[in-house]
């Protein structure tokens, strides 16, 4: 069974382009981080650090492409350390993270990767810090 996945380097990229270039990436494996500084879930030789809810998420702007049992618990850590990320999660209006997440929408579109429709994975750019936040509309 698969567990790791990740976006194709050209997909991040694009993201990349279109927001900004974060500095770390959480929740990443050897195997699919996308940028040199990564927050593993496990011990991996290649991480900078281990476990993200240990992390001070506030120092960084930060990739976050977690798994989605892990979604609202990331969302109440953005909130508690007034951090700032671009999240990939499913646009799933029905789910309660949902509405977490559209309070904390940064910026006024969102990147979707045009394949994979079926569970409509969406880039949230997301910030705790209201300074940093504008008012954000689905398109």
């Amino acid at each position: 069974m698969r567990t790791e996945w990740m976006l194709r380097k050209d997909v991040f990229q694009d993201i990349a382009h279109h927001f900004y270039v974060p500095k770390v990436d959480l929740f990443a494996a050897h195997l699919n981080h996308q940028l040199p500084f990564y927050v593993s879930r496990l011990p991996d030789p290649g991480a900078s650090a281990v476990d993200a809810f240990q992390q001070d998420w506030s120092q960084w702007k930060s990739f976050i492409h977690p798994p989605v049992v892990l979604l609202l618990r990331i969302l109440q850590k953005v909130r508690s350390d007034r951090a700032t990320a671009l999240l990939v999660a499913p646009d799933w209006p029905g789910q309660p993270r949902y509405a977490q997440i559209q309070q904390i929408l940064q910026f006024d579109q969102e990147a979707v990767h045009p394949l994979w429709r079926s569970i409509n994975p969406t880039v949230w750019p997301i910030s705790s810090q209201p300074s940093g936040r504008q008012v954000s509309l689905k398109r």
